[in-house]
């Protein structure tokens, strides 16, 4: 097989058509004239980091720098010592709850949006014009609301915040717990009935 390689990495096969199987993997070592797979190697491993992340295994580049790390560990390039180097394990959990955070306020984005089609308003802002003209059905649902909202802010304030581990927070679904805060929240103030 023929490799079109760059440095270390290799980009494909030079057979028009032809695909290489876990090509990210793959890097060439000029040394013994193989290719290998990186996920192979002894981990950790001394890798080189180029300025954009990518890890290889010669340094075929000066300014590329050395890190023991294994070929699965995310990097971070930290601006203070303007070097690469293993995002944390709080880091990860950090950037995990934002994406968890996240999920749940679309979650209610999208609960709110069908509530409002339901009882057919545009928007929130229509809810409380015609809450505010002490229109009955608009001020339960703005009732609703806000009890609503309030239990998901409570719910990323107390019980998102405690989680100390990545696996833990993986594990947990954001569909279900919107679902049981939108029963608590109808449970505690009720939608109005359609008649």
């Amino acid at each position: 097989m023929k490799y079109y390689i760059v440095e270390d990495l290799i980009q494909g096969l030079l057979n028009p058509g032809s695909l290489v199987p876990d090509v990210n993997y793959l890097r060439y070592n000029p040394k013994t004239k193989e290719v290998i797979d990186i996920r192979k190697l002894p981990q950790p491993y001394t890798f080189y980091i180029d300025e954009k992340g990518i890890k290889h295994i010669i340094q075929a580049e000066p300014s590329w720098q050395p890190l023991d790390c294994t070929w699965y560990d995310e990097l971070v390039f930290d601006t203070t010592t303007n070097q690469w180097r293993v995002k944390t394990a709080d880091e990860k959990l950090a950037e995990l709850k934002e994406e968890k955070q996240k999920q749940l306020l679309q979650l209610e984005k999208s609960r709110l949006q069908k509530v409002l089609d339901k009882y057919g308003y545009n928007g929130l802002a229509d809810v409380q014009l015609y809450a505010s003209q002490n229109d009955s059905e608009a001020q339960n649902i703005l009732n609703w609301y806000q009890k609503y909202d309030d239990l998901i802010w409570q719910y990323i304030d107390n019980d998102l915040a405690t989680f100390t581990s990545v696996d833990e927070l993986l594990a947990i679904d954001m569909k279900n717990i919107e679902e049981q805060i939108y029963q608590q929240s109808i449970e505690q103030n009720p939608l109005p009935s359609q008649g």
